[in-house]
């Protein structure tokens, strides 16, 4: 998503003196911290974060395959079919404080660089699985000793299999309950998401969702909510703020 930006004010003169800000490597730990601190529903952003990823990947390599969301008791997966990563883009993506592979992409949904790091403040760790022109590699992403996000390069063999993403995090006891209210209050208007899991009810329900589409705006059959989405994600409108012109 391009984000466009506007100098308001912009004063220069030869009888000033000008130091450009930076950030000090030797706070990075604090930095993510502070970025940590922006997910007020951690399991909400772990399952709209990482399905805007893999629906973005899935755009961008214009195939048609459907993204897997499986909840288990113990384990969430979520994988796509798009693009995969490089072991170049994966260094770059996961290492990097606030670099994207989207910026320059109005298709795309995300552009901050954040969203990939958001299991983390969850787990202080989770698997990355990326298949890439032939290879899979493993991956373990997780916070070192000093609270940064650390990258490991686990194995990496030859494959047929099509290239695609799947992030695996361990879920906390008793918390899969919440990632399946997080996925139908996230991922309603995701177009070609799949759900699976224990919960034969909850998958049945999600797969076979409707709602009435008015262009930005989408009509939840169930519960007759109104809302506006950008890329799938949603923002609820609160009906009695709307007036009529």
């Amino acid at each position: 998503m391009i984000i466009e930006q506007t100098i308001v004010n912009d004063v220069k003169g030869s009888a000033f003196e000008a130091k450009v800000s930076s950030i000090d490597s030797s706070n990075s730990a604090k930095l993510f911290r502070i970025l940590s601190g922006l997910y007020s529903d951690i399991r909400s952003s772990i399952i709209r974060e990482y399905v805007s990823n893999a629906l973005d990947s899935t755009v961008k390599s214009g195939t048609n395959e459907p993204i897997l969301v499986d909840i288990q008791e113990d384990k969430l997966t979520i994988q796509d079919f798009g693009t995969g990563l490089s072991e170049e883009e994966m260094f770059e993506i996961y290492i990097n404080f606030l670099t994207s592979t989207k910026e320059n992409d109005n298709s795309a949904i995300g552009c901050m660089g954040l969203g990939s790091k958001c299991a983390l403040n969850y787990q202080d760790s989770f698997s990355i699985i990326s298949t890439k022109d032939g290879l899979t590699t493993h991956y373990l992403y997780f916070k070192n000793e000093n609270g940064l996000p650390e990258l490991n390069k686990l194995i990496q063999v030859e494959t047929t299999e099509a290239n695609g993403v799947k992030i695996v995090i361990d879920i906390k006891y008793r918390d899969s309950d919440y990632f399946y209210e997080a996925v139908e209050k996230q991922l309603f208007y995701f177009p070609n998401v799949y759900l699976t899991g224990y919960s034969t009810y909850n998958n049945d329900s999600f797969n076979n969702r409707s709602y009435t589409d008015y262009g930005d705006f989408y009509m939840n059959k169930e519960n007759r909510g109104l809302n506006v989405t950008m890329g799938g994600v949603i923002y609820e409108l609160n009906s009695n703020l709307l007036r009529s012109n």
